[in-house]
């Protein structure tokens, strides 16, 4: 019943990967991480990365002596230092924009860590 909603799943002769995934157990991430770019990279899937940014905040917290800060996954255009962000009914402006080993950017585009 999911095959119709989904499609064949490539165990079964169909398009559509089956990668076994537990995060707890934190296996099958590496290879979920290689389907997906192999995905991405079959049906040259690309994200435009001009103009305004458009994305997803994952998670907020508040930072000792630094505010807000956000984990954000941007999905369109291209998040600049001062920025202004609008998230629901909160709003704010990018005053540092950190990767995720904790080095400053200028900017993050899509698939930009």
């Amino acid at each position: 019943r999911d095959g119709e909603r989904w499609g064949e799943m490539e165990a079964y002769g169909g398009e559509v990967p089956l990668v076994p995934v537990s995060a707890t157990k934190r296996v099958g991430l590496e290879e979920l991480l290689d389907s997906i770019a192999l995905q991405a990279e079959m049906l040259e899937l690309r994200a435009a990365p001009d103009g305004p940014a458009e994305g997803t905040v994952l998670e907020s917290v508040m930072g000792k002596g630094l505010g807000i800060l956000s984990t954000v996954l941007v999905q369109r255009g291209a998040l600049r230092q001062g920025d202004h962000v609008v998230a629901g009914q909160s709003w704010g402006k990018v005053r540092l924009l950190l990767d995720e080993e904790g080095a400053q950017l200028s900017e993050a585009g899509p698939a930009v860590p």
